[in-house]
């Protein structure tokens, strides 16, 4: 069945998107394009929240928001997501990420000089 109403359909696609909160440096590498993989640890917190309960396949995702902080004027970015794998030499969780789609609230520059 398809949604039908705007909040519907709405809802169906923010479960879509996955939102992690990093550390600086790990959300600059992020938007540089050097960090292409996201590892997290091999959880039940994570497992549940990344793949499906039975049988375990993982969860499909069209983008993933990354945000440097808590606050709501925090640095956002929004990455697509190629795919959730368990790397077994790691015991962790790898999440595959594509192109960087948009930056929102960026840093203020730190050159501007002042009057």
């Amino acid at each position: 069945m398809q949604p039908t109403t705007y909040y519907q359909r709405h809802k169906a696609v923010t479960k879509m998107v996955l939102h992690l909160t990093l550390k600086r440096k790990w959300f600059d590498l992020i938007c540089s394009g050097e960090k292409t993989v996201e590892y997290r640890d091999c959880k039940p917190y994570w497992i549940k929240r990344l793949f499906h309960e039975f049988p375990l396949k993982p969860k499909a995702f069209l983008a993933i928001y990354f945000r440097n902080g808590y606050s709501k004027r925090s640095p956002l970015i929004s990455v697509g997501h190629l795919g959730t794998y368990y790397n077994h030499a790691l015991n962790k969780i790898e999440l595959m990420l594509g192109e960087n789609n948009f930056l929102c609230n960026p840093r203020p520059t730190t050159n501007a000089t002042k009057p």
